[in-house]
């Protein structure tokens, strides 16, 4: 039968997690509650309900601690580090044994903290909801790189009432769906093929497309991420887990806002993650010549007499001058030169996205050249012995340039130990 682990703290959310329970088995699936909480006494609750109960001491031991041991202790950060992790091996098991067919969390931050780090420790594809207090706020940091659905219950998850009645009734049916549909016909997600990651945006989207159709036609899966600061972010956490075996980092535009102070920087490990894990890239400067904000009234005033575009009602575009793009052709170049597998660095010629191209508002050979110039001197200073520059005659979004960028990238795979393409 279809089961639904319901994971949470029941000394704060006890109520909450029993009106769960029910709507679970109305569904008519199973229910384990994974219960973290250090004062919780709702074991009877839940058994009497009929559903499977695993509890605080047994998540504190698996967790290498005791319940005892971390209620006396006075520090919450570390009792939920121990909870999480005690409830991340006994979720796993159950779920690695076909104990459990979905999961489902509900709280505020530190039930969010909690379920993220749990969910962490789940396969891709089991299907995870959380309703959470944080999605309308800060719940990337929480859910980058996580296949979860996360639910907004508008008002704090304190109690069942006609606000959140409704929204925890949704979660619990949105679980049981999932959960159902995945035991029944669960997605395929080990396909055997190569898996390939890429990055993309608006303005390099027929780069990546042409580039994906070669890689798709060499029998490799290729998985895109939106280079928005989340979606770099969500790839070099996946890349770290071995997940890939070669990355095509079209689109580095992250850097240019993290550089210039956009709205979209992806983090200081961006660029260095892949080089870290030793599989093979081609990076290319994909709209590197844009820096990302909000809309066009919450540019800051600084870059306001800036070349500006309105990519549209909620997103302006700014052109990069030659000294930002300098400085991040710079960092580029040093982030790229620890690379530990093969490394290679496409530049088209004739522009850096569908933006920059001859005609095009941000059109500025100048500061293209300060860019290949910078990345080239600190790749040379670097010594980065595994990092080769191509130059490609044509803007970004070619065919002939996106055809050689992922024959480039095949070629590469061909020498790589971690490489399943030849």
């Amino acid at each position: 039968m279809t089961t639904v682990a319901l994971l949470g703290t029941l000394d704060t959310k006890r109520e909450e997690y029993l009106f769960l329970l029910a709507l679970v088995q109305r569904h008519r699936c199973e229910a384990v509650v994974l219960d973290a909480g250090l004062y919780s006494n709702a074991e009877d609750d839940v058994r009497g309900a009929g559903a499977r109960y695993v509890g605080p001491d047994a998540l504190a031991e698996a967790g290498g601690s005791s319940r005892s041991v971390l209620r006396d202790g006075a520090d919450r950060g570390e009792a939920l580090r121990v909870m999480a992790a005690g409830a991340g091996v006994v979720l796993a098991d159950l779920v690695r044994d076909g104990s459990v067919d979905g999961v489902l969390a509900a709280g505020g931050s530190g039930a969010t903290s909690l379920a993220a780090a749990v969910f962490r420790k789940l396969p891709f594809g089991l299907p995870k909801v959380l309703v959470s207090t944080l999605a309308a706020v800060d719940i990337g940091r929480y859910v980058n790189g996580l296949d979860c659905a996360v639910i907004n219950p508008v008002a704090d998850v304190a109690g069942v009432n006609r606000l959140t009645g409704p929204v925890l009734t949704n979660a619990a049916a949105a679980a049981c769906g999932m959960a159902r549909t995945h035991r029944a016909d669960p997605y395929p997600v080990a396909s055997g093929a190569p898996l390939v990651c890429a990055t993309m945006f608006g303005v390099t989207t027929p780069c990546v497309s042409a580039a994906r159709a070669v890689l798709r036609d060499a029998g490799c899966e290729v998985v895109v991420f939106h280079a928005n600061g989340s979606g770099g972010r969500a790839m070099e956490q996946l890349i770290a887990s071995d997940m890939f075996v070669a990355a095509l980092d079209v689109t580095t535009t992250e850097l240019a806002d993290e550089i210039v102070g956009g709205d979209l920087p992806a983090g200081p490990d961006r660029f260095t993650v892949a080089g870290r894990h030793g599989i093979p890239q081609v990076v290319s400067l994909g709209a590197l010549d844009v820096v990302n904000f909000g809309r066009f009234d919450d540019v800051p005033s600084r870059f306001r007499h800036r070349t500006l575009v309105r990519h549209n009602a909620d997103v302006t575009l700014m052109r990069t001058d030659a000294e930002e793009a300098g400085r991040i052709g710079a960092e580029l170049g040093r982030r790229l030169s620890t690379a530990t597998a093969p490394v290679a660095v496409a530049v088209p010629s004739g522009g850096f996205s569908s933006l920059s191209v001859p005609r095009g508002p941000f059109h500025d050979p100048e500061a293209d050249a300060e860019l290949v110039s910078a990345l080239t001197a600190a790749l040379a200073s670097a010594q980065a012995k595994n990092v080769e520059v191509i130059e490609l005659d044509g803007s970004i979004n070619d065919e002939p340039v996106a055809r050689a960028m992922a024959e480039k990238l095949l070629e590469l795979c061909t020498t790589s130990p971690k490489s399943l393409i030849r």
